[in-house]
């Protein structure tokens, strides 16, 4: 007489004896979810399909895959329903309404009164005194370079307040960038202290210059450490680390939603196009002619770091977010991205910089709830201006209904989890990040449930 089990078809069960003897895992560590393009998917089936057809159909196939990576006909915004008949799958309808308002696919609010609630910030034409240069502190900061925890706010407290001017020059010093361009110190200093006086403008308590160094160090660190520095060229390098410095340059603590919402100034000369990331490229490069740092460069490199700079920046506009990973995973797939064939440096600088620009996710659990709280605090203050102008409050910005928890559990999951795990795939020695901001997303996963078990919906 047959058992049960014995009863069961083989492949079967199988299945049901590891589901019998499989740990259970706990409800905070969750699936990841997969949010790979179709895209990424059909070329993964169509390099697994060139084996077995034994190379006697490869050119037919990698006519199709340079088809499919070509970033010209490729859209990479992930289905953020999730699977119809799977309700693990599905989104939590504010998460997903708050990706949909990240990429900028979410529903307008018509506006009957365009209030103009900013004004552009004036170009800084009187140059500031030289400071006298303290070693002491770029000894203290290149202790950092090249490590995953940078405290900022402590540094910015040594030194005085310029934590980026700091930052910046221990960088070119180390990467020996000041010989290799035969950059004028002097002019150096200067731009950089006028770069860290503007994100100084506002008292932002995110958005600000010790934000701006995070980006930097975490950079530098991202290029220097993990075999990034390989696919550039000196023009990258130098582009790179320029962008990282002025990634953020006055910004006013209000996103591109706020800014285009209320009509401002920003909004109409950029044509609400990336209009903070526009005007941060805008403004510096006024200063950095100005203060003519690479006036001494041939034309064709100055126009080769120009365009590096433009297209870093403008690829922290969180809008763009999916159609840039998308591209990353899209050639990732097809095997192109490797310093023989060139590797598309400027897109994995874009990458590089979006993973330091949410650099504090995968810092240790006490830096990133600061960095959270200082985050979250600029966007109430945007949540109460939206509700003081008649306006439908951002996703997440309600400080009546905040639930930190939720919304940082969902923005690692969906925005930041995918963007890293690309990043080590092609780079495995920023591996240590992952493990961090994995650790970051379990935080909130049981923070989150804990709300949830007390009947806490919010913060």
């Amino acid at each position: 007489m047959k058992t049960v089990i014995e009863e069961i078809p083989r492949a079967a069960r199988r299945r049901k004896i590891r589901s019998m003897t499989s740990p259970i895992r706990p409800k905070f560590l969750q699936k990841e979810p997969d949010l790979d393009s179709p895209v990424v998917k059909a070329i993964d089936i169509l390099k697994r399909l060139k084996p077995e057809l034994g190379g006697a159909r490869d050119d037919d196939l990698d006519f199709v895959i340079s088809v499919l990576t070509s970033n010209q006909i490729v859209k990479h915004m992930p289905d953020l329903d999730g699977g119809e008949n799977n309700s693990e799958d599905k989104i939590d309808s504010d998460i997903r309404s708050y990706l949909l308002y990240q990429s900028g696919k979410e529903k307008n609010t018509k506006i009957d009164d365009l209030l103009h609630t900013l004004n552009p910030a004036k170009i800084v034409h009187n140059l500031s005194e030289l400071e006298n240069i303290n070693p002491e502190f770029l000894d203290i900061i290149d202790e950092y370079l090249g490590k995953c925890n940078f405290p900022s706010v402590e540094i910015n407290d040594i030194t005085d307040g310029n934590i980026l001017l700091y930052t910046a020059l221990a960088i070119f010093n180390k990467r020996d960038l000041i010989n290799r361009f035969n950059i004028d110190e002097r002019l150096l200093i200067n731009f950089l202290q006028n770069i860290e006086s503007g994100y100084k403008v506002g008292n932002n308590p995110y958005h600000n210059n010790m934000h701006g160094a995070e980006v930097l160090q975490c950079l530098d660190y991202l290029i220097y450490t993990t075999h990034l520095i390989d696919y550039l060229s000196d023009t990258h390098e130098l582009g790179a680390i320029l962008a990282a410095i002025i990634h953020d340059y006055k910004h006013p603590g209000y996103n591109n939603h706020f800014i285009v919402s209320t009509g401002n100034d920003i909004a109409l000369i950029y044509n609400d196009k990336s209009v903070l990331e526009n005007y941060h490229l805008s403004q510096s490069f006024q200063i950095l002619y100005e203060c003519q740092l690479l006036s001494h460069l041939p034309a064709q490199a100055l126009r080769s770091v120009r365009k590096i700079i433009i297209d870093m920046v403008l690829a922290t506009d969180m809008t763009q977010h999916f159609d840039i990973l998308g591209q990353f995973k899209t050639k990732q797939a097809a095997g192109v991205l490797t310093p023989k064939n060139n590797g598309d440096p400027t897109l994995l600088l874009e990458i590089a910089i979006k993973c330091a620009d949410l650099g504090h996710t995968t810092k240790m659990k006490e830096s990133h709830i600061n960095w959270t709280n200082r985050i979250n605090t600029e966007f109430y203050n945007q949540g109460e201006e939206e509700k003081g102008l008649g306006l439908e409050v951002s996703p997440f910005m309600d400080k009546e209904k905040a639930n930190i928890p939720k919304s940082q559990s969902g923005f690692i999951t969906y925005i930041v989890l995918p963007l890293f795990q690309a990043f080590v795939t092609q780079f495995p020695k920023s591996g240590q990040m992952l493990v961090q901001l994995r650790s970051n997303l379990s935080y909130w996963n049981i923070r989150k449930l804990e709300d949830e078990r007390n009947g806490n919906k919010n913060e």
